[in-house]
Order: structure tokens, then sequence, then C-alpha cells
């Protein structure tokens, strides 16, 4: 692309809007991860992982990760240690 057409096409990108916004914005509906979602669930069942645990792997707040991933806080349960 020479400096003239790399000119031509910034002018024209910029009069119809594109900088600001992306022409088409694409939106997949109906699709939630399964899988992900069950080794998250799996991490916090069986290998004892908190939302916090996880939110740190995925350098994510724990907000994120319940919004992604459909995550819900869980209620701190005791064991009993013998």
């Amino acid at each position: 692309m020479t400096a003239g057409q790399e000119d031509y096409l910034s002018r024209r990108m910029s009069s119809l809007g594109y900088r600001i916004n992306e022409p088409v914005e694409i939106e997949i509906l109906g699709e939630k991860p399964t899988l992900i979602t069950a080794i998250l669930n799996y991490m916090r069942n069986e290998l004892d992982y908190d939302l916090d645990d996880i939110a740190k792997i995925f350098f994510l707040s724990s907000k994120e990760v319940e919004q992604l991933y459909n995550l819900k806080p869980t209620i701190p349960t005791f064991r009993i240690v013998q």
C-alpha cells in the first residue's frame, strides 16, 4: 500500500465513522461455554479452589469469572479433620 493509498483509506474510514465504531458487531447468540464451566466446577467441587483462586489463574476479577462462566460464589463449608 502506498502512502497515498494509506492516506485515502484513513480519510475514508474516518468519514464513515469506522475509527470510532467497527462497521459490524458480531454477537453469537445462544452459545454458552460448557466444557470450561464443567472444568471450573470440578476445580471448585473436587479440588477445593474458590472463585478468587480461579480468578487469579485467569488474571480476572471474581465478578468477571462469575459473568463469563456463569459461576456463583460458594458458601464456605467446614470440614472436620480427624
